[in-house]
């Protein structure tokens, strides 16, 4: 579980928030990250788990979509989870953190790219072995690009890879030969600078050599 509706418009007769029926306030969770999202405005804040159960129990004001202040006490009981489901979203160990394994790729000789996507699949392959949630770009794409004629350069899978890192909640450079003069990883970089995304370094040979 790492989706839960805090607050629901259950029928007609409910509240009417700006008209609105279904979800009103949702929270997701990301690793140790909550999400509160208010749907009618497409506005989210992140929060702490302390933050959260206090909106739970309305001890703190919220700003509804129509920018009135608010908490969730004055919602029907029937609008909101019970304690034991907001628990059981809180406490679900199934849910970590995404890690992104950024990589150099492209070269002129094909045996380059080829080793590098071996050598980062290996990478991820021992990671997750040992409980990390990793997602290597270069390792999908690449066994894309054997089922379909495509560009493999950064230009093309731009959009691409900057879309999974957005998702994730930490990148992760594999310091792999080439890694500091890949066009492709300056941009994760920067992306990753520009939108907070934490940042580290995997020395690869560490497990490629398991």
């Amino acid at each position: 579980m790492n989706h839960i509706i805090l607050v629901n418009i259950m029928s007609e007769k409910s509240i009417d928030l700006l008209n609105a029926k279904g979800p009103i306030i949702t929270a997701v969770k990301s690793s140790k990250r909550y999400i509160i999202t208010f749907e009618a405005s497409g506005f989210t804040q992140e929060v702490t788990a302390d933050i959260l159960l206090r909106y739970y129990h309305g001890t703190t004001q919220i700003v509804l979509p129509n920018e009135s202040f608010s908490d969730l006490n004055i919602y029907p009981a029937a609008m909101k989870p019970t304690l034991k489901e907001l628990e059981l979203f809180m406490k679900d160990e199934r849910i970590k953190e995404v890690v992104y394994l950024a990589s150099p790729y492209t070269d002129p000789d094909p045996k380059v790219v080829e080793r590098r996507f071996r050598e980062v699949s290996k990478v991820s392959a021992e990671m997750t072995a040992e409980g990390f949630i990793t997602l290597s770009p270069i390792t999908y794409g690449h066994t894309l690009l054997q089922f379909k004629d495509m560009p493999g350069d950064w230009e093309f899978w731009t959009s691409f890879c900057l879309s999974i890192l957005d998702k994730c909640d930490k990148i992760a450079v594999v310091k792999m030969e080439g890694w500091d003069k890949s066009g492709g990883i300056a941009g994760e970089l920067q992306y990753a600078k520009e939108h907070g995304i934490p940042v580290s370094y995997v020395e690869p040979e560490q497990y490629l050599e398991r």
